[in-house]
């Protein structure tokens, strides 16, 4: 039973890791395509266009050779800072899709890693973890097949167009039909608004309230990430896997948990109480894997008590970003309580 439970485990990681390491992988090489190939254009902001709150720059520009373009841009925010009208910008500019311009690819790095390296870290926790077996390398053939005839479904040219050249189109088709029917409007309309006024007024303050809570929750965050990495995940990437026997069952606020015992690589035998609930069919004497550190056989936990590896990171990523928007926040809001002293 234990042997197909690991077996399961070990293929939905790969299974997961995969497809998180194809997804960033594709944005990875998207951004390395734009860092490669684009041109360096100086533009300049001729406008908005509204969708919602959101305000979408709208660029012209004028390609070497001599060719004039306008394009919106895929990103917005209800920000007016930095979209006044007739403000210089330098765009990176597609040479085969002139009319396709980005004003930065960090997004596409940023957004790459964040599904890459997870994807990596599962498919090493996979391979390294659980018994490599003949399905492993089955299921890794598999998710290799798979992935090179998608890729080269994809290379396959229709009417001249990749099919890389299609997702491209289609995005940009998307883009065009969701914001080609609100107005090009300069945004100094927006500021003088008072309606728009209002508005930015309401977003700014609902912002800046929600930055001390930012706060909070970003620095717990961390540290409950950083307790998780000296923990849980210490025992998962260097504790030692042993099988522990259920000898009895301690009863919590009516919920059981499992006292397991199991000897160590030093032959010592050791007990513990975990601290995930017993599972209903769950009965003494049954088999359980569990991690610890060799140096430390009382730091030990089975391995459904430590839930997923990525946790922590999660943790630490979603912290940070919390931690760094409420501290923008909140300092913009001192800063502003100051200027109004004054």
């Amino acid at each position: 039973m234990n042997n197909i439970g690991d077996m399961f485990m070990q293929l939905l990681y790969l299974g997961i890791g995969w497809i998180l390491m194809v997804i960033g992988s594709v944005l990875l090489v998207y951004a390395l395509y734009w860092l490669a190939t684009a041109l360096h254009v100086p533009a300049i902001i001729i406008g908005v266009r509204k969708k919602g709150r959101i305000l979408y720059p709208v660029f012209r520009y004028q390609m070497p050779d001599g060719s004039l373009h306008e394009a919106v841009a895929d990103t917005g925010s209800s920000r007016m800072a930095g979209k006044e009208t007739g403000r210089p910008v330098i765009l990176r500019v597609d040479p085969q899709y002139p009319s396709e311009a980005r004003r930065s690819i960090a997004g596409f790095f940023v957004s790459g890693a964040f599904f890459a390296l997870p994807g990596i870290w599962l498919i090493v926790m996979a391979l390294t973890r659980y018994p490599v077996q003949t399905m492993t390398w089955v299921a890794v053939t598999v998710l290799i097949a798979l992935t090179t005839a998608r890729i080269g479904s994809a290379m396959i040219r229709v009417k001249g167009r990749t099919g890389f050249d299609r997702f491209r189109d289609a995005m940009r088709t998307a883009r065009q039909k969701r914001l080609g029917q609100a107005d090009l409007v300069p945004v100094e309309e927006y500021t003088g608004s008072g309606a728009r006024q209002k508005e930015a007024a309401d977003i700014q303050y609902a912002a800046q309230s929600m930055g001390p809570t930012l706060l909070l929750a970003g620095i717990a965050a961390v540290l409950y990430g950083v307790y998780l990495g000296n923990h849980d995940h210490a025992l998962y990437f260097h504790g030692q896997k042993a099988e522990a026997a259920v000898v009895e069952f301690v009863t919590t606020n009516d919920t059981r948990y499992p006292v397991l015992t199991f000897d160590t690589i030093a032959g010592d035998a050791l007990q513990f109480q975990s601290t995930a609930p017993a599972q209903t069919d769950l009965k003494i004497g049954d088999a359980l894997p569990v991690l610890y550190m060799r140096h430390d056989p009382k730091q030990v936990e089975t391995l459904a008590a430590l839930g997923l590896p990525l946790l922590p990171a999660l943790l630490l990523f979603g912290g940070t970003v919390a931690l760094i928007a409420g501290f923008t926040a909140t300092r913009h809001r001192q800063k502003q309580k100051r200027n109004t002293t004054v």
